[in-house]
C-alpha cells in the first residue's frame, strides 16, 4: 500500500470510470483523459487522498476519501470530514483482502489527520466490507442538482 501521488491521475481516474459504467473502457478513454489531471490537482491539494495498492509491480486497487469542511456543532468544534469514494480491486485480485487492506489505510491516515468522520455511500455488495472495519449506517438522502429535468 502506498499513498496515491501526483503521477497515479491517470489510474486514479481510470478506476473512477470503471466504477461508475458499464461502457467498455475503450468508450471512456476521453474521459479518463480528461479527469486525470483532476485528480492529479486534488491528490496535490490534499483534498483526494487516496491509497494505491500494488502487487507484483503493478497496481491492483485504489480507494480514497475526499477532504471537506465539517461545520461546528454543539458537541464538536469546526474541523474536516472526509467522503469515501472510488473503491476499486481489478477483477483478478478481488476476494483477497485488497479493499479491506486500503480501507484500513485509509482510516488510519483519517485518524492521523484528525478528520472528525468518514463517510461513504456504498454499493449494496459492498455493505459487509464497510460495516466490517466499523461504518454504521446514516439516514442520508441528496438531490441531484447536476441533471437536467
Amino acid at each position: 500500500m502506498r499513498r496515491a501521488v501526483q503521477n497515479d491521475g491517470t489510474v486514479l481516474a481510470r478506476h473512477c470510470a470503471e466504477l461508475m459504467t458499464t461502457a467498455s473502457l475503450e468508450r471512456v478513454t476521453a474521459d479518463i483523459r480528461g479527469w486525470a489531471p483532476y485528480f492529479v490537482g486534488m491528490v496535490l491539494e490534499g483534498t483526494y487522498v487516496a491509497v494505491i495498492a500494488e502487487r507484483n509491480g503493478g497496481v491492483v486497487g485504489s480507494a480514497a476519501y475526499v477532504v471537506r469542511p465539517a461545520l461546528p456543532r454543539p458537541w464538536s468544534e469546526p474541523g474536516s470530514e472526509g467522503r469515501v469514494v472510488d473503491v476499486f480491486v481489478v477483477p483478478e485480485a478481488r476476494g483477497n483482502g485488497v479493499a479491506t487492506a486500503m480501507l484500513r489505510e485509509l482510516v488510519g491516515w483519517a485518524r492521523a489527520a484528525e478528520l472528525r468522520r468518514l463517510t461513504l455511500w456504498p454499493a449494496h455488495d459492498a455493505r459487509r466490507l464497510y460495516s466490517d472495519a466499523g461504518f454504521v449506517p446514516l439516514d442520508e438522502m441528496a438531490l441531484r442538482l447536476d441533471l437536467r429535468p
